[in-house]
């Protein structure tokens, strides 16, 4: 074996160590599931440990974007060190997902492309039908419904064409949200339809609960002073998905749907039963580490007060939501925060303290509407600014295993000349001898 190649071996070797490190190094940071740890820590052989790590990244995503974008990232420059492709997919999977859930939109959309990309180069057409149902959300964010249904409908197609039952349940459910965001509210029920008949053949129960739940949501949008009706189905609605969300273990489904009862209890007026829905929902997000779904339901309680002029305790609620918002960079959330803030403090004749919050609504819709309108997602390359990402954290890895290299050669030949030296010492003390 040529020195080179030894060397580049050590160097790999040792990369791989200190990666490892860095992932048992998560458990002292973010609080990760038992069953989850217990998995990554007894995986037998490194790939098995990135994927347990995109699992933990997937745990993360709605409950703490920040961790999942850190933990992929970690999972990415594993599986990178190894040329483990289908870990390399997950890990920008998740990246696209954390960052969508994060507002963080252009970044969103870097790595989902890097996703599509790998997943394209591993012929995985399920995968790819998957990158393109997540980028079809993030242009749903963006307020650009077309180019949403157009990626939905891309998706549609290449999991009919591979007979993928459940994801083209799931692509029916997403072109139903679109048009639902482009308040075509009859298209939108046909496809939640569509979606909830098909998931209830496939007995996916966790499915149901999620379009029941989006029909309940479609409802409370057709909701007006003069058509009151659609509150009741938006509750009829919403309990279906708690009780088939309560069969399961998915807690992230409840911490979704008890708010939404909520808000329909409050738009009913009906206070006391919309506090039971709120504090439930706030009891399952603490259980569940769902810090965006806690920061929601803040708000939404806050509003309530809001509405009953109970305006020191509305603060008190859109505070604390602001400063969660704020940590797991939920812009939207910001924003409508601030804009209740700013509400109180100007009626409340706290004018700096109004302008301070109304300067910085300003500064975040700005920029939102900027993003938006530049159509930042067909202006960049998404895998080369990725790439330039990743490689600048790769290089800081290597220049480390550069320097225990340097470190460990030193050392030997230290030791190596000691030995020679100890060697030379005898042979001259048995001469004289």
């Amino acid at each position: 074996m040529s020195k080179c190649r030894l060397t580049l071996l050590i160097a790999l070797w040792l990369n791989i160590i200190m990666l490892s490190a860095s992932g048992n190094d998560i458990f002292h940071k973010f609080s990760v599931p038992d069953s989850l740890k217990t998995k990554y820590l007894s995986a037998k052989n490194f790939n098995r440990k990135i994927d347990i790590l995109n699992d933990i990244a997937t745990y993360f995503s709605s409950r703490n974007p920040d961790a999942s974008v850190i933990i992929s990232h970690l999972a990415f420059n594993m599986a990178d060190s190894v040329k483990y492709k289908y870990g390399q997919y997950e890990a920008t999977n998740n990246l696209g997902i954390a960052f969508y859930r994060a507002s963080r939109y252009k970044q969103a959309m870097l790595s989902m492309n890097s996703a599509y990309n790998i997943a394209e180069n591993l012929k995985m057409p399920n995968k790819m039908a998957a990158v393109l149902s997540n980028i079809a959300l993030v242009y749903n964010s963006l307020g650009d419904y077309e180019n949403a249904l157009k990626y939905n409908f891309n998706s549609l197609k290449i999991r009919t064409s591979i007979n993928d039952s459940i994801g083209v349940a799931f692509s029916y459910n997403n072109i139903g949200t679109t048009y639902h965001y482009k308040s075509n509210y009859s298209q939108a029920l046909e496809y939640y339809l569509k979606a909830l008949k098909l998931k209830q053949t496939l007995h996916d129960k966790e499915g149901m609960a999620s379009t029941y739940n989006n029909i309940g949501q479609l409802f409370v949008e057709m909701y007006s002073d003069s058509l009151e009706w659609p509150l009741d189905s938006a509750l009829e609605y919403f309990l279906k998905a708690y009780y088939t969300w309560s069969s399961t273990s998915n807690k992230s489904g409840l911490s979704e749907v008890l708010p939404n009862i909520g808000n329909v209890y409050s738009l009913k007026n009906l206070n006391d039963r919309a506090f039971d829905a709120y504090l439930a929902a706030m009891n399952v997000q603490k259980q569940a580490n769902d810090s965006a779904g806690l920061a929601l339901t803040y708000y939404n309680i806050g509003i309530v007060y809001y509405n009953q002029h109970n305006f020191k305790l509305a603060k008190s609620y859109f505070n604390n939501s602001v400063i969660i918002s704020r940590q797991h960079l939920i812009s939207d959330l910001v924003k409508d925060n601030l804009k209740m803030l700013f509400l109180l403090d100007g009626n409340n004749g706290e004018y700096k303290q109004a302008y301070n919050h109304a300067y910085e609504f300003v500064k975040i819709n700005d920029s939102l509407v900027e993003l938006s309108k530049n159509r930042l997602i067909e202006d960049y390359s998404s895998k080369s600014e990725f790439q330039a990402y990743e490689n600048k954290k790769l290089q800081n890895v290597m220049l480390k295993s550069r320097m225990w290299i340097i470190i460990l050669s030193i050392s030997s030949l230290l030791l190596f000349i000691s030995i020679i030296i100890t060697i030379l010492k005898k042979r001259k003390s048995n001469k004289k001898l």
